[in-house]
């Protein structure tokens, strides 16, 4: 008797945590800020220019290794922009992909022990059944509408 109350007291406390929307400002922000800023961030060149010369990207000082994701607007033009999907296929752990490989950004979401709850998160910002793992770009009208990615 005790193991199920103890469930249900469990999941009682739990649900309203799992529900709270998760947002940009509250919870990805600060996120990015502790694991993808350094390479993502204002010194780093806009998508356009980082892909305009490979010298550029392979030039890159340590604080501008990738293009330059340092606003929602920024981050949602790899999500739902001309480079719809690329957040996701950067970030996955390779459990969506029929190689099993994870996305080259996947290692840098923290420790290897906080990863998971890092993607998770990622996951539950974009929105339930909106995760998709193809090539940058190539997502459908209906999967970048399932986005939800809230400011």
């Amino acid at each position: 008797m005790k193991k199920p109350l103890f469930a249900l007291l469990t999941l009682a406390f739990a649900a309203p945590l799992l529900a709270q929307e998760v947002t940009y400002t509250k919870d990805i922000r600060p996120l990015w800020e502790e694991h993808c800023e350094r390479c993502h961030g204002a010194k780093s060149p806009t998508y356009e220019d980082f892909a305009k010369s490979k010298a550029s990207a392979a030039g890159a000082s340590d604080d501008s290794d990738g293009p330059r994701m340092d606003s929602y607007e920024r981050m949602m033009y790899h999500l739902t922009g001309p480079r719809s999907g690329a957040l996701m296929r950067m970030l996955d752990d390779g459990s969506n992909t029929a190689d099993r490989h994870p996305g080259g950004m996947f290692r840098h979401l923290g420790r290897r022990a906080e990863r998971k709850g890092n993607l998770d998160l990622f996951k539950r910002w974009i929105g339930e059944g909106a995760w998709v793992v193809k090539e940058p770009g190539q997502l459908s009208q209906e999967e970048v509408q399932k986005i939800k990615a809230a400011k």
